[in-house]
């Protein structure tokens, strides 16, 4: 059976879409992550799913026309995220390359994580960042809120993975990566935040990630959740989208509702 593909469009701004609208898609790329900005013909990719993913995610780009990727951000090493780098740099070789430079051993598995980090270290056009280092993409913020730079010698990939907080006109888009708990309670302490109108669940909506202090803060409009059906890990967990119920007027999920579009106007 053919796949059916659903596009939830939301336009956050009574404003008729101009030049300076940033499109935002949370593509349906399966188990994984990916999340596409663009305006004009210019695009920033946030992770690019899993391998088997990237070349759905560079159709897509294609069908937008987006002939320049500007930024390609990966969040964190795990294959769920990261693994289509490969297919996407060699479409985009130009692309500027954000990660946390997360240090990897050499015993690393899944061998995936150890394969892009070695490709890491070989691009040029690669650029570490962490805590309070910020993106200016013509007049869209990119913030980075964790991890710390000081943090990277120890912990879980998932616990420094990049979290990104997103302003364009004065609206917000959350987007935590894989984030846990421990890391939330840091950039609570760290940062502040407030309601945002776009949040990308962490963690595929795991009970690890999703602290009820960090929602009773951020309080989003639409919560959006990235991964497949039926996910063998349990994602995402009913504890979590009994919080979020609590906290946020929309709750999304791709594999219901397939990739989900908004417009800051």
């Amino acid at each position: 059976m053919k796949k059916r593909v659903l596009f939830l469009v939301f336009y956050l701004s009574a404003a008729t879409a101009h030049a300076d609208s940033l499109n935002i898609h949370i593509l349906d790329v399966g188990e994984g992550q990916s999340i596409l900005l663009h305006k004009n013909q210019h695009a920033i990719l946030i992770d690019t799913g899993h391998a088997g993913m990237a070349q759905s995610v560079l159709n897509r780009m294609q069908q937008l026309n987006l002939q320049h990727l500007d930024y390609l951000i990966i969040t964190h090493l795990h294959p769920d995220h990261a693994s289509g780098y490969f297919r996407i740099t060699e479409a985009f070789p130009q692309a500027m390359i954000i990660d946390n430079c997360h240090p990897v051993k050499f015993n690393t598995t899944p061998d995936m994580v150890r394969w892009v980090d070695q490709a890491l270290q070989q691009n040029r056009n690669r650029q570490c960042l962490y805590s309070d280092d910020e993106i200016d993409w013509s007049g869209t913020k990119l913030k980075i809120l964790s991890p710390n730079q000081s943090n990277l010698d120890g912990g879980s990939l998932n616990h420094n993975s990049l979290v990104l907080l997103i302003t364009h006109n004065q609206q917000q888009l959350l987007v935590m990566g894989d984030a846990d708990k421990r890391a939330e309670s840091k950039i609570l302490r760290q940062h502040s935040l407030k309601p945002v109108e776009i949040f990308v669940v962490g963690h595929h909506g795991s009970k690890y990630a999703s602290s009820e202090q960090l929602l009773a803060t951020v309080r989003p409009k639409h919560a959006v959740i990235s991964i497949n059906r039926d996910n063998f890990r349990g994602y995402p967990s009913q504890d979590t989208l009994d919080k979020l119920e609590q906290y946020s007027n929309n709750i999304l999920k791709t594999y219901e509702h397939g990739e989900i579009q908004f417009r800051f106007d």
